[in-house]
């Protein structure tokens, strides 16, 4: 091990290591681990051509700037997409629970018997319900890749809409614009897109006299609804049918009934958590579910860890599954973020449970028994309202209950025994709400788990990928040689026509044959070399086109747009600003757990 690794292990350091350009720059989990990492790995920012064909783990940790660990005091997650990850039958109840209430609206029927394929989007993209279409951008707000519907947009077509003017660079904010940024709203783009197409499918349709005389009433009365939607009212209804698919039991009730279909048991979840505690970290949950929800998926996993680990019946496992919130020092449901780390006048209320977790236990492994199943309590809960410590420790506060609902970042600060947002350690999914928000008001140290880089890091290991990789650095080396030879050339023709111009300003008759040939034989060269140079162009479009379809779904790397940083890519990869690292979601238990095991 070289002197700078060691320094590293030494000092127990996450280390900066992100190459923005192709995402594929490495923190290992432990220091241990160094030795496993090839040289060609460890990329640096400045260079220009990186090797793309090195092995990349789905466990790696990749981070844009140093935390020392040994200096935080709580470490805190939240849950669904972080803690709790979900299976596709999850977006499932969502989507078809919206599909089946807007046909309810008055919606085609098509509606309902449309597919949900969750792999064609992904976050980081924008929703333009003005127009109906799904764009894709870069740093720099430039629109790489747009759709209307499912539709792809050409090139001229896409700089007609999106840069139609020199004077004006559209910011694309307000509230015709909605930004993918968590999980949950992978099942709105789908509905979307879907919807969009209905909308256009039905406007031919309802053009065409030999439909119109075929159709029946329901399907007339179905056209003239959505031909009354304009696309941003397709969206707003769409986006009450989820929101009402969360609150009506569509989603939670089914979880309920049969977690294990929904939620992924995670082995390593509790270990981690408990090894934290061991270290002196203080542990919390900070999560927008409300109680009955989160003791729900909480209940499940630590059932399913019980009975994996321990070789405890289903019934034992549940019945001890109910103390899921002593493996936490605070609990926080229903926080309303982000609102929760702006708006200090934000009440706190604690959590009081009906039942008790032996009591819920032992109803719940009741229900095991007879059904069969995971079985579920059910358990009511009422709040109380609280004044906050009032005098007391935090120690002597919490000892009334340590599971609260609402509150904002000071009752959670003051509840920890925290007098700086910096001793924090916050570990999300959402972009703005877990991570961008808390650490730019409030100074959190923040992580940001990002489910889809394990398929993408599966994805840069594969051959084909690294092929095409190679193939378009070497197309761009050719293009930079196009545009040289283009730059060259029409500087040449520029001079060549100063010097005539000069001569006939002069008075003087030019004369000289040789010297006229010269000038238009470079002119000539030059409407060649820039039709070389188009040519070239196209095959560069073409390669990066064929290199992002090496990853998930239709959009290529989430953090690439072209061959530009994506949108998306812009919010993580910000050095002593915004974020501390990002992470796959099976990466999360080794990066924490094992760091804080070797501090």
């Amino acid at each position: 091990m070289n002197s700078e690794l060691f320094k590293m292990k030494r000092a127990r350091l996450l280390s900066v290591m992100f190459v923005g350009r192709c995402a594929q720059s490495f923190l290992l989990p432990t220091p241990q681990s160094f030795s496993v990492l090839p040289k060609a790995s460890l990329l640096h920012e400045g260079s220009r051509h990186r090797d793309v064909s090195v092995s990349v783990s789905k466990n790696l940790v990749f981070c844009n700037r140093e935390l020392t660990l040994d200096r935080t005091e709580a470490i805190g997650f939240d849950m669904d997409y972080t803690l709790a990850q979900y299976k596709p039958e999850f977006d499932l109840l969502a989507y078809d629970g919206s599909a089946s209430k807007l046909a309810a609206m008055g919606y085609p029927r098509e509606i309902i018997s449309m597919s949900y394929q969750p792999d064609r989007f992904s976050r980081g993209l924008v929703l333009d319900i003005k127009l109906g279409n799904i764009l894709k951008m870069d740093r720099y707000k430039y629109v790489r890749v747009a759709q209307h519907g499912s539709r792809r947009l050409g090139p001229g077509e896409r700089r007609a809409v999106y840069r139609d003017s020199v004077e004006t660079q559209p910011t694309y904010t307000g509230r015709e614009y909605i930004n993918v940024d968590t999980q949950f709203q992978i099942v709105d783009a789908q509905l979307f897109e879907q919807l969009v197409d209905l909308k256009d499918e039905y406007a031919v349709k309802r053009a065409d006299p030999a439909w119109v005389g075929a159709a029946s009433e329901a399907e007339l009365a179905a056209a003239d609804f959505i031909a009354r939607k304009s696309y941003e009212q397709l969206f707003v209804d769409l986006r009450k049918c989820v929101d009402l698919c969360h609150r009506d039991g569509v989603i939670k009730d089914r979880v309920a009934e049969d977690p294990a279909r929904y939620i992924v048991e995670d082995p390593n979840l509790f270990p981690m958590l408990e090894q934290f505690r061991l270290a002196g970290k203080k542990v919390f949950l900070l999560t927008n579910s409300y109680y009955d929800y989160t003791d729900t998926v909480m209940t499940f996993l630590l059932a399913s860890h019980i009975a994996a680990t321990e070789g405890r019946s289903h019934s034992e496992a549940t019945r001890e599954g109910y103390a899921w919130a002593k493996r936490f020092d605070v609990v926080i449901v229903g926080s309303c973020k982000p609102a929760f780390m702006q708006d200090r006048y934000l009440s706190l209320f604690r959590v009081v449970p009906q039942m008790t977790d032996e009591e819920c236990g032992l109803a719940a492994a009741e229900n095991v028994a007879e059904a069969g199943g995971p079985g579920s309590c059910g358990r009511d809960y009422t709040l109380r309202n609280t004044d906050g410590l009032g005098g007391l420790t935090p120690s002597e506060y919490l000892r009334a209950g340590h599971v609260f609902q609402g509150g904002n970042w000071l009752h959670l600060q003051q509840l920890l025994g925290l007098s700086r947002g910096d001793k924090l350690l916050y570990v999300g999914d959402h972009t703005y709400s877990d991570v961008l928000r808390s650490k730019r008001t409030l100074g959190w140290r923040t992580c940001l788990v990002v489910p889809e880089l394990e398929a993408e890091m599966a994805s840069h290991a594969a051959e084909v990928t690294a092929r095409k990789k190679r193939e378009l650095e070497q197309l761009r080396l050719k293009q930079e040689a196009a545009d040289d030879k283009v730059d060259s050339l029409a500087l040449q023709v520029y001079r060549a026509e100063m010097r005539s111009d000069a001569k006939s300003g002069a008075g003087s008759e030019s004369g000289d044959e040789a010297a006229d040939e010269a000038r238009e034989a470079l002119a000539e060269a030059l409407v060649d070399g820039l039709e070389h140079q188009a040519l070239v162009k196209a095959e560069v479009r073409s390669a990066t086109e064929g290199w992002h379809a090496c990853f998930p779904g239709k959009w290529g790397q989430i953090f690439k747009a072209g061959l530009m940083d994506s949108r998306f890519a812009k919010q993580v990869p910000r050095p002593n600003r915004d974020l501390v690292c990002f992470i796959s979601q099976k990466s999360i238990q080794k990066f924490c757990w094992r760091k804080v095991k070797t501090a």
